[in-house]
């Protein structure tokens, strides 16, 4: 047995590099052109498709002996995003790698046509992985999005991603898609699509990319979008719970107070009627912090306390109304509520999944919200000038 150890030990270093290089076709880091960002829009003259892809510019290339660009994006059009893809290889004189892309775009056009277009291709591509945030351009297309600076990121892309984290756990205003989440909710009855909007705006005589909106969907279509404020309550109602955030409460004509949310948990109960009207009963419970006052007055004070409290419910409910209102006009359940339905009046559920639209628009929301405040950080007053 000796005599075939070493053709086993062989055989078992090669499976250890393969492994640890992740393909057996091993190639120089300067022969391969890394993706960091694509997206996808109707072609504006032809009736294609328009493929853009921004690479990270590999060191000592030409490109980037000649510039401090770290990043380089490329677009082809095709009747497909295969052959779209195909074509753009054909001006690439480096082999892409796409397993690297983090962040995938939407054109707006695309997006309010059909998603069908690209959701085989990018569910059945071994390449494309399931935790890429998704998001939909809206007033420029990908290619524009991926050619605009972020701050302090050489990589649009990784900044968009990056953007998109940091308000998750600072402001908690736009809800993180990842790829799987995404398609899972295009296929899935009960619960429509969503994803963060990104925009191009002027900052000075720069252009820089800003979360403008939660695009909303209906079955394979974008028919609509939610706002700052309808984005936030949204966020509010995840059922996992949500952590951070800020509310700005008006206290009273001359004054407003900001509450930072710690943490916010939603619990749903789906309600049918004798008479077969549907309700839902949303009870929200958190807790947060009296984080700053913008305007004159004492009002930081043991009595006025439950009054804070009661002001930030009041605010809470009235932009949850808000956006399943906007919501229930659009005839988009992106809340999931069907699914709700379907776990507690499975025999109800059969006959309403056909239509949903109509019956979630149908739909009474209950909405109870019970915040309490915590702690006021340094100060344990409201600041006060003295003449």
């Amino acid at each position: 047995m000796c005599r075939y150890l070493h053709v086993i030990c062989a055989a078992a270093l090669i499976a250890a590099l393969a492994l640890f290089s992740g393909c057996t076709d091993v190639r120089e880091a300067n022969e391969i052109a890394p993706a960091l960002g694509s997206g996808i829009e109707l072609d504006d003259h032809e009736e294609q498709l328009k493929l853009s892809i921004q690479f990270a510019v590999p060191e000592g290339s030409s490109e980037q002996a000649t510039s401090i660009k770290k990043t380089t994006v490329m677009s082809s059009t095709g009747r497909t995003i295969s052959e779209a893809s195909r074509n753009l290889s054909l001006s690439l004189p480096l082999t892409p790698i796409l397993t690297h892309v983090g962040t995938f775009i939407i054109g707006e056009r695309l997006a309010q046509t059909d998603l069908g277009i690209l959701a085989d291709f990018l569910i059945r591509n071994p390449n494309h992985r399931e935790t890429t945030y998704i998001f939909v351009s809206k007033g420029s297309p990908p290619e524009e999005i991926l050619n605009t600076a972020t701050p302090l990121e050489a990589s649009s892309a990784i900044g968009l991603a990056n953007i998109l984290e940091v308000q998750e756990n600072r402001n908690a205003i736009y809800q993180p898609v990842q790829s799987n989440q995404f398609f899972r909710n295009l296929t899935t009855s009960g619960i429509e699509p969503f994803c963060p909007i990104v925009s191009v705006i002027k900052n000075g005589d720069k252009k820089i990319l800003k979360l403008a909106g939660t695009a909303v969907f209906k079955k394979n279509r974008m028919v609509g979008e939610l706002n700052e404020t309808e984005s936030r309550a949204f966020t509010l109602m995840n059922p996992k719970g949500s952590q951070g955030g800020l509310l700005v409460v008006r206290w009273n004509k001359n004054t407003l107070l900001t509450i930072e949310v710690i943490r916010l948990k939603a619990n749903y109960k789906a309600v049918i009627d004798k008479t077969g009207k549907l309700r839902m009963r949303v009870e929200l419970k958190g807790e947060g912090n009296y984080y700053e006052q913008f305007g004159p007055g004492e009002i930081l004070t043991i009595p006025n306390i439950t009054k804070i409290e009661n002001k930030t419910e009041q605010k809470i409910t009235r932009d949850i109304l808000q956006c399943i209102q906007k919501l229930q006009l659009m005839g988009c359940d992106i809340l999931g509520w069907g699914q709700i339905y379907r776990a507690q009046y499975p025999a109800a559920w059969q006959v309403m999944r056909d239509d949903w639209p109509h019956y979630f628009a149908q739909i009474e929301p209950e909405v109870k919200v019970n915040f309490a405040i915590r702690r006021s950080y340094l100060s344990t007053q409201s600041f006060e000038y003295r003449e």
